[in-house]
């Protein structure tokens, strides 16, 4: 299944910082990131 964007590590790095570091949602953090909804539920 093709999934249309790839994030490098650094993205997900970041993301990741965001989320246990800072305590934000995984939603919000995708928000910020601009991360398509699709991903952001799979991610949940």
């Amino acid at each position: 299944m093709a999934r249309g964007r790839n994030y490098d590590k650094q993205v997900k790095a970041e993301a990741v910082s965001l989320v246990i570091d800072n305590g934000k949602s995984i939603a919000s953090v995708s928000r910020e990131l601009e991360i398509p909804k699709k991903y952001d539920q799979q991610m949940d």
